[in-house]
């Protein structure tokens, strides 16, 4: 029995430790009086009444806790918008009294809340448990920190967190299409980003990568989410220029010769600067291209366009053949006019007929001219278009057969000259 009374003793102290109240002598006469009575009853049993006794001690001690002003923690009146539990002198010299009787452990501490003009303080054991607690929590006490209570949650020093603190750069804000924003986000205390780049599109990466396609100025805004709320920042004036448009016209074959002057017509837009890069370690900047090749190889030509901007474009014409070749031209010795009538004069090169007098070049001639005389020397015939020959006649008359002088001159495509002097006869077919 001393034993079964020895550990009700410490249910008590540990369910109760802190608050050093002692049952009275005529609660414990009632404990041994149940205890006695339990002896004859079975292990089981003696279990389960042993513990609805001990509830039953329990709600009696927490209602004369409470409801005693001597013996309990003394409560505010109701009609106050706040209740204030202190641990009162008596009950402190009371609990000294028996301290002796029920030590308690060294690392207890003694629960107090005091009224909003003071620091609210609470403390508990250590070692105690929050069941251990409740009996002490009750409504009333609920109210110290409910959310009307705005004064006393203000004495605690709660500082509210602060909005994200916001922070991104950006390497470069001016640049031609395609143009790459390089960003870096140094923000800090967030936990979700929304950034908006002012073309409709949007990122919600830490730190996105994006690039604009087409000109214009736009604004780069980051959003940040943190536990403080939001924050936004923005850049303006991110300007994207547009590009110059590089078009060139190659009006020669695949293959040229040495020598051979060449003039390449720009067709570019939106240009302020040109730079021709002709393969062969030569430059211009000039409009259209001028250049000629002293040497043979194939080369590829760079046209480089320039805005006022910086920005810039480029044309290539590639495998361009130079060879050294000179250039022939060749007159025939005789021909036979057209006894029927003059003709225009104009031939084709695939024409059979030798009723016309013409040269053959080997390469494109340029600056011709030809010059035909008579024996007596006078000038019968003269033109400055290699595709138009002598046919014979002069003014309309058919001359007679013999033997006519020729002089001729002009360029070759490359620049070489030639100058040509020799006779033509005239032959009548029969």
């Amino acid at each position: 029995m001393g034993k079964e009374i020895k550990n009700i003793e410490n249910l008590f102290k540990s369910s109760f430790e802190g608050h050093k109240v002692e049952p009275s002598e005529k609660l414990w006469n009632n404990i041994n009086t149940k205890l006695k009575f339990n002896k004859y009853i079975s292990s089981k049993v003696v279990s389960s009444i042993a513990i609805i006794a001990t509830v039953a001690i329990l709600s009696v001690f927490v209602s004369n806790v409470f409801n005693s002003e001597k013996n309990s923690l003394t409560n505010v009146s109701p009609s106050g918008s706040q209740y204030t539990i202190e641990q009162s002198n008596q009950e402190s010299q009371s609990t000294n009294n028996q301290s002796a009787k029920y030590p308690i452990s060294e690392t207890s501490k003694i629960i107090q809340l005091k009224k909003n003009s003071e620091s609210v303080v609470l403390r508990k054991s250590e070692n105690v448990r929050a069941t251990d607690l409740a009996p002490v929590i009750v409504s009333k006490s609920i109210k110290v920190l409910s959310y009307s209570n705005v004064d006393t949650l203000s004495k605690l020093n709660i500082k509210p967190t602060p909005p994200p603190s916001l922070k991104f750069t950006v390497k470069c804000k001016e640049g031609c299409v395609p143009f790459e924003l390089e960003l870096e986000n140094l923000t800090k205390s967030a936990i979700a980003f929304e950034w908006s780049f002012g073309d409709g599109q949007t990122s919600t990466k830490i730190t996105p990568s994006y690039t604009y396609r087409y000109p214009g100025v736009y604004t780069v805004v980051l959003k940040a989410v943190g536990f403080g709320g939001v924050a936004v920042s923005y850049i303006d004036s991110v300007i994207v220029h547009d590009l110059p448009v590089a078009l060139v016209q190659w009006p020669y074959e695949s293959t040229i010769q040495t020598g051979q002057k060449i003039m390449i017509p720009n067709k570019s837009e939106n240009i302020s600067e040109v730079e021709w890069n002709f393969g062969d370690n030569n430059f211009s900047d000039e409009i259209n291209g001028k250049h000629i090749f002293n040497k043979e190889g194939e080369y590829s030509i760079v046209l480089k366009v320039k805005t006022k901007n910086d920005c810039i474009d480029s044309a290539v014409i590639n495998n361009i053949k130079v060879i050294n070749a000179k250039g022939k031209i060749v007159f025939p010795n005789a021909f036979t006019p057209n006894l029927d009538g003059a003709s225009s004069g104009y031939y084709s090169i695939t024409d059979k007929h030798n009723d016309i007098f013409y040269p053959k070049a080997n390469i494109k001639v340029s600056n011709f001219k030809i010059r035909i005389f008579s024996k007596a020397g006078i000038e019968v015939f003269k033109s400055t278009d290699i595709l138009y020959g002598w046919n014979g006649y002069y003014q309309n008359r058919l001359l007679p057969e013999g033997v006519y002088i020729y002089i001729a001159a002009g360029e070759f495509e490359g620049g070489q000259k030639f100058h040509n002097k020799g006779d033509i006869t005239i032959l009548h077919r029969k």
